[in-house]
Formats: structure tokens, sequence, C-alpha cells
């Protein structure tokens, strides 16, 4: 008498698995919520003009690009489903020329102003990166799940951590602080945003700047 061969459970989308899904998942999220979120917390900061142009234009776009990435996702990597990511890129295409627009205009810079601007500029790379995972492209030896990855990397450790950062200088900046916690913030701010290209240089060149760069984030980000 033969043993029935156990059903296999087919996969939830050609060639995905349930670690990937949730990886997709997180970086949808912070489309959804961490970039729009960041976003208008820093232009209502002192200083920061909310009717900058390029984010008039913005707005309405982070209603409906998200949605578009999330349907892309959904689909099979393909070059149609990176056409449904391309409204994402061109959204935070605009929110990095208005970070890089206000760093060049700026009269007075501070720690605080330049991790916000730095905050947009980074955002792009992540979009250009969930591009490519949609697209099933391999960019420098990356491809699949270390395309989102990257991806996940931009969106939160390069906008998320940087406007966090910026949030928190501004609220030292309007409170009487002792001058030893400006000194420790300025010193893990400034590491902070420096590491997070030194993390994605180690990905990709070195392993060991990659270890000693993702420590520095990660410390330099408990501190704030």
């Amino acid at each position: 008498m033969q043993t029935p061969e156990r059903a296999v459970s087919p996969p939830l989308r050609p060639g995905q698995d349930v670690t990937t899904l949730i990886v997709e998942a997180v970086v949808l999220g912070a489309t959804v919520t961490v970039v729009p979120w960041g976003l208008a917390r820093l232009t209502s900061l002192a200083g920061e003009d909310a009717s900058d142009p390029l984010l008039r234009v913005v707005r309405p776009l982070l209603r409906v690009a998200p949605l578009a990435a999330g349907v892309g996702l959904a689909l099979p990597h393909s070059p149609f489903a990176l056409l449904l990511v391309v409204p994402w890129i061109a959204t935070t295409a605009l929110i990095a020329l208005s970070g890089a627009r206000r760093f060049v205009t700026r009269e007075r810079r501070t720690i605080a102003t330049t991790a916000g601007d730095l905050a947009r500029v980074y955002v792009p790379v992540g979009a250009a990166w969930l591009g490519a995972y949609a697209g099933d492209l391999q960019v420098m030896q990356f491809h699949g799940l270390q395309c989102l990855l990257t991806a996940a990397h931009f969106h939160y450790a390069g906008f998320g951590a940087c406007a966090v950062t910026a949030l928190v200088g501004h609220s030292l900046d309007e409170s009487p602080t002792p001058a030893w916690v400006r000194a420790l913030y300025s010193v893990a701010a400034v590491g902070m945003m420096a590491g997070i290209a030194l993390l994605a240089a180690g990905i990709t060149a070195s392993r060991t700047l990659e270890h000693l760069a993702g420590w520095e984030v990660a410390a330099c980000t408990a501190v704030m």
C-alpha cells in the first residue's frame, strides 16, 4: 500500500516566501505612514516653509503613490510592476529636490536642519531600490531580497532616523538644555547621518565596514 504524498502548499506568489512578504509589508508601511508623517512633522517645524511649491505637488501624490507601489509589489516581478512603483519614485524625487533646495538656500544651518534636509534626500534612494526589486532588476550585484532590504534601509534608517534626529534637535533648541546633552546630541546626530551612507557603502564593498557602520548607526540612533 502506497503512502499518500503530503500536499504541498503553493507559494504565496511565484518566488515569494513569508519572510519576503513581511519585509514588503514593512517597506510599504514606510510609504504609507513613516514618510508622510515625518514629512508633515518636518514642514511644521519653526522656520520650515510649509508652502513649498514642490511640496504642494507632493501632498496629493502621497495619497496615491504608496497605493500604486503596493499593487506593484502584489504582482509578479515585471516591468509593469516596476511601472507601478514609478509614482513613488517620482514623489520621493520631488521630496529630495525640496530638501536640497532648502539646504542650499538656508541662511543658517544647524545639525537639526541638516538632518531634516538629508532625510528628504535619502528617501528616493530607497524608492529606487524598491523599483529595482519590483522590476526584478540586478543592481551592483544586488537582486531580489537584497534590493528590498536596501529599500527598507533607506526608508527607515535614511529618512526615518534622520527625521527623528531633526525633530529631537529642534526640541532641544526650544527648551533649556544642559551643554553636555547638546554635545552628546551633536556627536550622535553627525555619527548617525554619516553612518547611514557608510553602512550602504559597506554593504556594497566591505563586510568589515558594514558591521562597523551598522553598530555606529544603532548606537547613535539609540542616543536619540
